[in-house]
């Protein structure tokens, strides 16, 4: 069975379940402001309002919404929200490739001098910190 992704669960307890993970998900495709956000979760701005209030994004460990200025639009208080993407890139350090002495020996010329600029290029790579394992 296939699982349904974490935006769409409709969770259990509160009406409200799960409620942070959608909005993630809309600000994901773009800055919004609450009143858009209301409009394609069917919720209330005020709603919106508090799940997004400063001490709950301060909190975030998985993804971040920063909170512009608060303006008035049509008579409602309004900000615009933006989800912040910091991608975690993880460069391993000594890390050996392990090949032995009698396959790199039975390998042609021609596969052996690809190789080896293969192996000076990953070792430039490492040494800048640029490569992903």
């Amino acid at each position: 069975m296939k699982k349904i992704a974490m935006y769409r669960r409709s969770g259990v307890g509160s009406p409200n379940a799960g409620l942070k993970e959608r909005i993630l998900w809309q600000l994901s495709k773009g800055p919004m402001t609450g009143h858009q956000l209301a409009e394609a979760l069917k919720v209330s701005l005020s709603t919106i309002h508090e799940n997004l209030s400063d001490s709950v994004i301060s909190k975030a460990k998985v993804a971040t919404v920063t909170a512009g200025e608060w303006t008035i639009n049509d008579g409602r208080r309004d900000r615009t929200y933006t989800a912040v993407r910091n991608p975690k890139r993880v460069a391993v350090k000594n890390k050996t490739i392990v090949i032995s002495n009698r396959s790199f020996a039975q390998v042609g010329e021609e596969k052996r001098q690809k190789n080896i600029i293969a192996a000076q290029r990953r070792a430039r790579l490492i040494a800048a910190g640029l490569w992903l394992c």
